[in-house]
């Protein structure tokens, strides 16, 4: 499983360009607010910002529909995992790939302008839903304040046929940060687990060694289980064995084929 659900804004205009060999990219930025229940237990409204993409044919028939910055749309996809290598050594990065619904939605919305300039949608949806295997023990540490907080580094596979019918397949790499008594429960998921993981995709700043400003797109867990081995990915015979937790806020290629959008 691989699937996220976006409600929002879109910050500015789509913009439509092109790959080195001529294949057309439609690439956006949704912009709205979730809703994270904090330390004390109030909830507050945090933004968030998710770049979207697609490539081929469909990228041009979604130009055409003309959206603007401020129009408020759903789109439905996957994450998509890329990495690659320039001056400053190995990069990667996850983003959202648009692989289903498309649409705007009609209504009257309250939009905010953001620090940047662009639009923002007061409230909107930002749901990830992934199954894939631990690539390492979960390692349970503490902040300052004494939160529990664990990152989990997920291996979400994904297969497929190309045209000619050969058999394909990548694995996303995706980090999952997990908060208080819910990254408690996961002390003992290990190398391997099989793992059920909902929660929303966020834009996570950190420094790097140099002291230069990075930013990582992660999933912060709102539910997380450690499924049963053996009854393969998917399969309904798996055992939850986890629980659940309210969450505490804090250039590349796709491999996947194109497929048609429901419009």
């Amino acid at each position: 499983m691989n699937r996220i659900l976006l409600m929002a804004s879109l910050a500015q205009t789509p913009e439509l360009t092109a790959t080195p060999s001529g294949v057309p990219i439609w690439s956006a930025t949704l912009a709205g607010e979730r809703t994270v229940t904090a330390k004390d237990g109030s909830l507050k409204q945090i933004p968030f910002y998710v770049q979207v993409q697609r490539l081929g044919d469909f990228a041009e028939a979604l130009a055409a529909r003309g959206w603007v910055g401020g129009d408020v749309v759903i789109l439905e996809g996957q994450l998509d995992y890329s990495q690659w290598e320039n001056e400053s050594g190995k990069q990667n990065m996850i983003r959202a790939k648009l692989t289903g619904t498309a649409r705007q939605v009609d209504g009257d919305f309250e939009l905010v302008t953001d620090a940047a300039g662009g639009t923002r949608l007061k409230g909107g949806r930002n749901e990830v839903s992934l199954i894939g295997n631990l690539s390492a023990d979960a390692e349970l540490k503490h902040t300052d304040s004494g939160d529990a907080v664990v990152d989990l580094r997920l291996a979400v596979n994904e297969t497929w046929k190309d045209k000619a019918g050969n058999a394909k397949e990548k694995v996303h790499w995706v980090t999952v940060t997990v908060w208080r008594e819910l990254a408690e429960q996961c002390q003992g998921f290990k190398k391997g687990d099989p793992v059920l993981i909902e929660g929303a995709l966020i834009d996570a700043p950190w420094t790097d060694k140099d002291g230069n400003k990075r930013r990582q797109q992660k999933v912060e867990a709102s539910f997380v289980a450690r499924l049963k081995k053996g009854a393969g990915t998917g399969a309904p015979t798996r055992e939850l064995v986890g629980a659940a937790a309210a969450p505490r806020s804090q250039a590349s290629s796709t491999a996947a084929p194109e497929t048609d959008l429901p419009f």
